[in-house]
C-alpha cells in the first residue's frame, strides 16, 4: 500500500506498508507492516503502472516528476525508471532503467517535448512470464521484454502497427496474454473492446462479447486453505 503525496509534498516520504493475507485459522492477527520508502515516488494513479511477475511487483515512477522536469527540478529522472519489490523477502530490489530513455541523445538536437511526452506513453505488463515495458505512441505499440534482470537486458519482441483497429487517441491499451499460437490478447480501456492481434499477418480481430469496463488475468490465488489447497 502506498499513499500519493501531492506536488507540494515532495519532501515527505511516500508511505509503504505490506499486509500478508494468510489462509486457514490459527494464524494470528495479521497487520500492516511499514517498509522503507524509495527515494522517488512510485506511480499510483495511472492505469497499468504496476504489475506482478514471478513474485516481484514492478512499479513505474510517479508521473508528477514530468512537471518537475519541465520546471527544471528533475534533472536525471527518466520516465521509464522502474522500481521492484520482492514479495517473499518484503524488500526493495535494485532499480531498473527501462529501454526507452536510453535511446535519447541529450545534445543540441534534443527535443524536450518529445522526451516529456514519454511519461504518458508507458505502461507495464506481464507476458510469457516476463516483465514487459510497452510504449504506445500514435499508431505504434512497442513491447519490450526484460529477458535478463541481472544484466538489465531488454529485447523489443513486438512493434505493432495499430492504426487499422486502435484509435490514435486511445491511450489505455493493455496487452493481456500471448496465446499458444503466438497471437496477443489486447484490451482497450476507453471502449471496453477485447482484441486479438496476429503478428504473422499484422491483423486485428475483435472478440465478440459485451464491452468490459475492466479486465485482468487470473494466474492462481494468493490465498490457500490451511491444508494447502488453493482457493
Amino acid at each position: 500500500m502506498f499513499n500519493r503525496p501531492g506536488f507540494t509534498d515532495l519532501e515527505l516520504p511516500q508511505l509503504c506498508e505490506v499486509f500478508t493475507v494468510k489462509g486457514g485459522t490459527g494464524q494470528g492477527h495479521a497487520h500492516w507492516r511499514g517498509k522503507q520508502s524509495r527515494q522517488f515516488f512510485v506511480e499510483m494513479q495511472k492505469a497499468n503502472s504496476g504489475v506482478v511477475v514471478n513474485g516481484v511487483v514492478y512499479f513505474l515512477m510517479d508521473a508528477l516528476y514530468d512537471a518537475m522536469i519541465i520546471s527544471g527540478l528533475g534533472a536525471g529522472i527518466h520516465p521509464d525508471f522502474i522500481f521492484s519489490f520482492d514479495l517473499e523477502t518484503e524488500e526493495w530490489r535494485e532499480d531498473i532503467q527501462g529501454p526507452i530513455s536510453s535511446s535519447f541523445v541529450f545534445d543540441g538536437d534534443f527535443d524536450p517535448q518529445e522526451y516529456f511526452s514519454i511519461w504518458h506513453q508507458l505502461c507495464l505488463a506481464e507476458l510469457k512470464g516476463y516483465l514487459v515495458h510497452h510504449q504506445r505512441f500514435c499508431s505504434t505499440m512497442d513491447l519490450w521484454f526484460l529477458t535478463d534482470y541481472e544484466t538489465r537486458a531488454w529485447v523489443k519482441e513486438y512493434s505493432i502497427q495499430t492504426e487499422s483497429f486502435i484509435p490514435v487517441l486511445e491511450y489505455d491499451v493493455k496487452p493481456l496474454l500471448v496465446l499458444d499460437d503466438g497471437r496477443i490478447l489486447i484490451w482497450l480501456g476507453s471502449t471496453g473492446l477485447l482484441l486479438i492481434y496476429d503478428p504473422r499477418t499484422s491483423s486485428f480481430a475483435e472478440v465478440k462479447m459485451r464491452h468490459l469496463a475492466e479486465v485482468g488475468m487470473y494466474t492462481g490465488s494468493l490465498l490457500s486453505l490451511q491444508n494447502g489447497d488453493m482457493v
